[in-house]
């Protein structure tokens, strides 16, 4: 039997938030991390490889509904996540600011995406990159070996943010839940 993540309570959820704005050297990205994964239900290697494309118009507008592209997905199935909570958007607008601070991904022509490259990925480590994304190997239901990409490095880091708020069940799945 696989174990399941600990479901967080809501209490638990405002907790690391407030911890994660207090402690973390990157608070703009790691809330809007968290954030995604609380209100759109998005994994860590699907957070890791959005673009900003998949987030923002040309116009610069913020998408109120997203298609999580098949091959970004777990078990490659295209799935919609709606960017509707009014504090998801809040941390997706000051995450936009900052990058644009730092001057990551940013492009010539400020007038499309908010002045960000639309092919970069939403979110970059603090150097400014995209988080690596390391191949696995796994068995299916059918006993077929199947690779898959994990965000290996981001997970361990979304872990640490928990653990900094004391929640040392949960994981970097427990948003989702």
């Amino acid at each position: 039997m696989t174990k399941r993540a600990a479901v967080l309570l809501p209490s638990q959820l405002r907790h690391l938030i407030r911890v994660t704005e207090a402690t973390s050297r990157h608070p703009e990205r790691d809330t809007l991390i968290l954030w995604l994964g609380f209100s759109c239900g998005m994994r860590v290697t699907e957070t890791a490889r959005l673009t900003v494309a998949d987030v923002l118009m040309p116009s610069g507008l913020l998408r109120s509904e997203i298609s999580l592209r098949a091959e970004i997905t777990k078990g490659c199935r295209q799935r919609l996540a709606y960017l509707t909570n009014p504090k998801l958007i809040a941390a997706m607008d000051r995450y936009i600011e900052w990058r644009l601070a730092k001057r990551f991904g940013c492009s010539l022509d400020g007038r499309q995406y908010r002045g960000l490259m639309p092919k970069t990925r939403l979110i970059l480590t603090w150097k400014g990159g995209p988080y690596e994304l390391n191949t696995k190997r796994a068995r299916n239901a059918a006993g077929e070996v199947v690779e898959y990409l994990a965000a290996d490095s981001l997970q361990t880091y979304i872990k640490g943010l928990y653990r900094a708020a004391g929640l040392f069940e949960a994981s970097s799945h427990s948003g989702r839940r």
